[in-house]
């Protein structure tokens, strides 16, 4: 689920109050825009990692 997050890493947040969330464990990175109560996976694929552009291995930041 988006709004579940393992082992989060890294947090920031932009001049419009939205939320990134590096989630390490589930190799995605995740967007929470402001006032908006459930993530959306802006980069990776949530629990696979792997060498392909569109994906990441455990990001840290």
């Amino acid at each position: 689920a988006p709004e579940k997050l393992n082992n989060p890493w890294g947090v920031y947040v932009n001049a419009n109050q939205a939320v990134y969330v590096v989630d390490r464990n589930n190799h995605r990175v995740q967007l929470w825009a402001n006032g908006v109560t459930s993530g959306i996976t802006v980069a990776g694929t949530t629990g696979i990692s792997g060498p392909w552009s569109y994906q990441l291995n455990s990001p840290t930041s």
